[in-house]
């Protein structure tokens, strides 16, 4: 697990998860409810995708609530190159859920800054 700070604030905390040999998952995308909006979210999840470019992983998975709570960090994913696809293959379909992919390989990092 990842966390992000500033001084004694905390910013958010993010983990990967090792999924197969070149794929990673991200799990427990967090931000405290007063900093969301405020851009927080943006360099924690930068540095977690270094940290699988850096491990080897070509692939990064992750699901996330169908809620509108979720849409936020939905777009966040979206804006650094996730894009939506079907449950993977440890998952079910449940109407809850969004699936989404991003393909590391060959990419500049647009997430910075």
């Amino acid at each position: 697990m990842r966390t992000g700070r500033d001084g004694d604030t905390l910013l958010g905390y993010v983990a990967l998860e090792e999924r197969a040999r070149e794929a990673g998952g991200i799990k427990s995308m967090r931000t405290p409810a007063s900093l969301r909006g405020c851009g927080a979210a943006r360099p924690i999840l930068g540095h977690i995708l270094e940290i699988a470019r850096a491990r080897g992983r070509r692939d990064l998975l992750l699901d996330t609530g169908k809620h509108s709570a979720f849409e936020p960090a939905q777009r966040l994913c979206r804006s650094v190159g996730f894009a939506s696809r079907g449950p993977f293959p440890d998952n079910v379909e449940n109407g809850r859920s969004t699936f989404m992919h991003l393909t590391l390989a060959d990419m500049s990092p647009r997430w910075a800054g």
